[in-house]
């Protein structure tokens, strides 16, 4: 299908859509989970629904109706947002109207009558400090449930009334279970909040009495949320109700999950207004790991994220080739036609070995283009730009999280980008409108930059897959 611009009033119409009501429509099957609704690709992976937001819980990356539709039905952009308004067209609310009631309102599991189990768990398995056990216990906010001896960690409301709780087990056998009460409201997973204008975020209880127990001196004075299953409502929430609180530190797990959690949630704080944020890593996998290094164990190391590993090195190599050059005569019109070269090359359906080279030369050859053009534009408005300065701008461009589509996906996504950048109009803008097209263009570089990663990543995969059968032979 062509390339059809839509107005702004019916692409937010699109991505308003009712995902539960629109998976409904075509019967596929939701379960239940507190305020939310669970859902099952074709991997058989849980994607929690609310609304017209959607979560995916083992990559920690969600979105909207229209990246919902574009990922699960492998659809362009363009053919996403006319599936979306096809489906309002066609009497969604009916569906709407039809949905199943809600389950059982909240309420806390019974309470053993210790918290013998609790405390040996979390002290000699995971070795908390028995001080930051004591606090949240006396607080009433950590418990020892009677029918299971799980771990309940429970988030109330300004008013100290319990609205959410977290139930983790105590099993040496088997500690994997983990879930939140039928129920509860997430914007009220367990937390402490200080009177510093810190918040410290993390993706679970565990995690955040871990991170308590390496840096006991003076914590009560800052403000700490574990999102539980890195859902960003209690960071939001938290914000809103605290309004001295303007700078958050995000410790989400030292992989590559937990790494684009942090790119999701800095987005969404940014769209909030919130800019003032950093990322605080374990130095192994998470900060129970590092506790348990520091007591003789051996640790589960950290895994750095592939694609933004890759794009710091194109990035590095960016400055080193580009130091020196000038940019191109009508860059504009060279990215656009790499953009074409790049598309030829690849329409010979999946083999990405036998172009993946050449690929990758090109895409970051226009890499180099957009950076250049992008310097080039900062000396027209009197700002003196480094390579160095603008290639660290490409990776802070770089969005992990969302970098999740095929080859087709990226080169759509970079067409868009250019049709963009084409269309900017040529009229006086002001400085901070003009800088808003050079992080266009930048934008492009970074398009073709994630090409030559998926072609890299690609390429590095077949090749250890050709040899696995020679290494049996062996």
């Amino acid at each position: 299908m062509p390339y059809q611009k839509f107005t702004k009033e019916l692409l937010e119409e699109a991505n308003n859509t009712d995902l539960e009501a629109m998976l409904r429509c075509e019967g596929e099957k939701l379960k239940r989970s507190g305020s939310e609704w669970v859902w099952r690709d074709r991997n058989d992976a849980k994607i929690n629904v609310r609304g017209c937001e959607w979560y995916h819980q083992y990559e920690a990356t969600g979105g909207r109706a229209i990246d919902f539709v574009r990922r699960f039905y492998n659809l362009d952009f363009n053919d996403a947002v006319q599936k979306l308004l096809g489906i309002k067209a066609a009497n969604i609310e009916e569906v709407s109207r039809k949905r199943p009631q809600e389950t059982k309102p909240f309420e806390l599991p019974a309470a053993n009558g210790d918290m013998r189990r609790v405390f040996a768990y979390l002290m000699q398995k995971r070795h908390i400090d028995r001080d930051i056990i004591s606090h949240f216990a006396h607080a009433h906010t950590l418990y020892e449930d009677a029918e299971f001896h799980n771990a309940v960690f429970v988030g109330c409301d300004e008013n100290g009334i319990p609205r959410h709780a977290h139930k983790k087990s105590t099993s040496i056998n088997d500690d994997s279970y983990r879930g939140n009460v039928t129920g509860c409201r997430p914007e009220f997973s367990f937390h402490h909040i200080g009177t510093s204008n810190r918040l410290h975020v993390f993706e679970a209880p565990i995690d955040m009495l871990a991170y308590l127990s390496l840096n006991k001196e003076n914590w009560q004075q800052h403000s700490y949320v574990a999102l539980c299953c890195v859902a960003e409502h209690a960071m939001i929430y938290q914000l809103m109700r605290n309004p001295a609180i303007n700078e958050v530190v995000i410790c989400t797990d030292h992989d590559a999950a937990g790494i684009e959690a942090y790119h999701r949630l800095k987005e969404i704080l940014s769209n909030h207004g919130f800019f003032n944020v950093r990322q605080e890593l374990a130095e192994y996998k998470d900060w129970d790991e590092d506790l348990k290094a520091l007591n003789g164990e051996v640790p589960q190391p950290a895994e750095e994220h592939p694609q933004l590993a890759r794009m710091r090195e194109l990035c590095d190599q960016l400055i080193r080739y580009s130091k020196n050059e000038k940019c191109p005569k009508n860059a504009r019109r060279k990215l656009a036609d790499g953009y074409n070269r790049i598309a030829a090359l690849t329409n010979h359906g999946q083999n990405y070995n036998v172009y993946a080279d050449e690929v990758q030369d090109q895409s970051f050859e226009y890499g180099i283009c957009a950076c250049l053009q992008a310097q080039e534009m900062y000396r027209q408005i009197g700002i003196p730009m480094t390579v160095e300065q603008l290639a660290e701008r490409m990776v802070e461009l770089y969005q992990p999280h969302k970098d999740k589509n095929l080859l087709a996906g990226k080169l759509a996504d970079t067409k868009i980008h250019l049709q963009a950048v084409a269309a900017e109009d040529t009229a006086v803008v002001t400085e901070s409108e003009f800088k808003k097209r050079i992080d266009d263009v930048l934008r492009v570089g970074v398009d073709f930059l994630r090409i030559n990663i998926f072609s890299f990543l690609e390429q590095m995969k077949n090749q250890s897959m050709e040899t696995v059968p020679s290494m049996q032979m062996a």
